[in-house]
């Protein structure tokens, strides 16, 4: 997969999932504006849905591949277990955020696989899939945030995954601004203050 990797010293790593159209350098900024200390792992999904870089393919708007999904999520996950390795970082010190469709693969690996990860954070996701989740991840804590005014991704959408995630005992706390889909400066910093009282 292609990446971009910044590394810093705190000892702590942010891993970053772009939205549709985006790439591995487009939440850097934010990564950096939530911890300057932190380093950054920006990954670029492997799918291009008309030129547009994508982590799994989608039948239409809103109706995912789930055969995309369930291999690219395991492409993803198994790639990050090989840069924890090779780029030296420690999972367990690790927050990782994703925005829209990177959002959507992280709620599905949260639900199919027992991530290490120390926080997650998605950013206006939707459910990914219809199945039952698999494990628990009750150790990692995790924001979800959503715009109630978000044409892309319905607020029931929003509230329909926080429900599976509380069955699942992943603690999840979310935030709904008065928003689109765009982040907004408002976002930005609730997301920071979320993740600086966790650090």
């Amino acid at each position: 997969m292609i990446f971009k990797y910044i590394r810093k010293e705190s000892g702590q790593t942010m891993i970053l999932l772009h939205g549709t159209g985006g790439n591995e350098t487009d939440l850097i900024p934010l990564g950096e504006f939530i911890d300057p200390k932190t380093s950054l792992l920006g990954i670029r999904g492997n799918v291009s849905e008309q030129g547009m870089p994508r982590f799994f393919k989608r039948i239409s708007f809103g109706v995912f591949d789930q055969e995309s999904l369930k291999s690219e999520a395991e492409n993803l996950y198994q790639f990050i277990l090989e840069s924890a390795e090779t780029l030296r970082f420690d999972l367990n010190e690790t927050t990782i955020l994703g925005y829209s469709n990177g959002a959507n693969i992280l709620a599905y690996m949260l639900m199919h696989y027992q991530l290490p990860f120390k926080m997650a954070i998605m950013l206006h996701p939707m459910v990914p899939s219809d199945e039952a989740p698999k494990v628990t991840n009750d150790k990692t804590q995790a924001l979800m945030t959503a715009g109630n005014q978000d044409s892309m991704v319905p607020i029931e959408q929003t509230l329909m995954l926080k429900e599976m995630f509380d069955n699942m005992s992943l603690k999840t706390d979310l935030k709904i601004f008065e928003s689109g889909h765009q982040l907004t400066n408002e976002e930005y910093m609730f997301i920071k203050n979320w993740y600086l009282k966790r650090t």
